[in-house]
């Protein structure tokens, strides 16, 4: 399967608007895609998603890591230091 690298804030926009464009260019990306996640992108996510702006979204610690884990389920890691 392709890989593919997806920036943070269209995971973040998809967070927010889950039946928005965002939300379904993610979903077809998971559809089509492994998606490769390094550890930074990682933490960006989830530090992203916990700023309280986010709260008015549902962004509660456990949202958020439900969100992150099921991306990351069938992710794959990438660290550039192994190219």
């Amino acid at each position: 399967m392709p890989r593919i690298v997806l920036d943070t804030n269209l995971m973040v926009s998809a967070f927010v608007a889950p039946g928005g464009v965002a939300a379904r260019a993610l979903l077809l990306a998971r559809a089509r895609f492994r998606l490769c996640f390094s550890a930074a992108m990682e933490a960006e996510l989830r530090g992203v998603l916990m700023r309280p702006k986010f709260r008015r979204y549902g962004a509660s610690a456990e949202a958020v890591a439900a969100f992150v884990e099921a991306l990351l389920v069938r992710a794959i890691g990438w660290n550039r230091a192994r190219r």
